[in-house]
């Protein structure tokens, strides 16, 4: 395929031409908590001064506080290269891969095992523009690049050290990219929220809807209500068994793990099924019909 003007072949595809291709190693300092330090003097404090940062505590841009332990300023100060700065971007090594977060504060955080602690150079690479390249589908690659393995994915420091990063030429770039980024997830957070405010609105119209308290036009209160079993509703409404108005109802089968296979008849579990009526396809898991004992 032909190049477009002012573009160039990389390893890692095509980038513009001023822009350079650095191995991450070249362009930061990374770390994480040694196994023997971690065996020999950790020790968690429940009013320590430090928040010990777990895999799960570091999401998609952002720093979870939740679950948290703590460990205190002396034992953090003893394990430096594990201790987290201004600027530091952290990213999960097993696990949570693909998430990275760039931490804002001196003196709050430290790392736990499987954590990598990585200093940019702050004369080459922004924090922020680093953390979303972690994040995107670049970083996915050089996640696969080193895992050959179908099972739960892990970065090793030397790996993470190869990590190819295309770079724009001047910070102000790097700034400008990441502040568009950031706004794209400002707005998809504002729309995740608007959604759950939807769903809550329609759970609150389902109660009403489905128990008579509101009624439809055309379909209004033509008499009062009365009590139940199952609550109050109106007058000319009525109670039935679900059992006396099904055709038919069919207990599913269990399958045991090794009944999966790539292709054959997809099998709905609960795990499918959401509580808001959904139903999540791109999950369904495919059996093999031999392999089965119904429950």
């Amino acid at each position: 395929m032909e190049l477009k003007p002012g573009y160039k072949q990389t390893e890692v595809g095509v980038i513009p031409e001023d822009w350079s291709l650095y191995d991450l190693n070249g362009i930061s300092i990374i770390s994480r908590l040694a196994g023997a330090e971690y065996t020999s003097v950790w020790k968690e404090t429940p009013d320590g001064e430090i928040i010990a940062l777990r895999g799960f505590n570091i999401g998609k841009g952002k720093i979870v506080e939740r679950d948290i332990v703590r460990i205190s300023n002396e034992l953090s100060l003893k394990l430096k290269r594990s201790r987290l700065c201004k600027g530091d971007v952290v990213y999960p090594c097993v696990g949570s891969i693909g998430n990275a977060a760039v931490i804002n504060e001196d003196n709050k955080y430290h790392i736990q095992q499987n954590i990598a602690r990585i200093t940019p150079n702050p004369e080459i690479i922004s924090s922020r523009y680093l953390s979303n390249y972690l994040m995107s589908s670049l970083g996915e690659k050089e996640v696969a690049r080193f895992n050959a393995s179908s099972s739960q994915p892990n970065v090793l420091v030397g790996s993470l050290r190869q990590y190819r990063v295309p770079l724009p030429p001047t910070k102000a770039e790097q700034k400008a990219i990441a502040e568009a980024l950031s706004d794209a997830d400002a707005l998809v957070e504002a729309l995740e929220q608007l959604i759950i405010k939807k769903r809550h609105i329609k759970q609150g119209a389902m109660q009403e809807l489905l128990t008579g308290k509101r009624r439809l036009p055309g379909f209004e209160i033509k008499s009062g209500n009365k009590q139940t079993e199952v609550g109050v509703i109106p007058e000319d409404w009525k109670i039935i068994c679900i059992g006396d108005i099904l055709v038919n109802f069919q207990n599913g089968y269990a399958f045991s793990a090794n009944g999966y296979r790539p292709s054959g008849m997809p099998i709905i579990t609960m795990a499918q099924i959401g509580l808001d009526g959904s139903f999540q396809y791109d999950e369904v898991s495919v059996s093999n019909p031999t392999n089965q004992g119904q429950t």
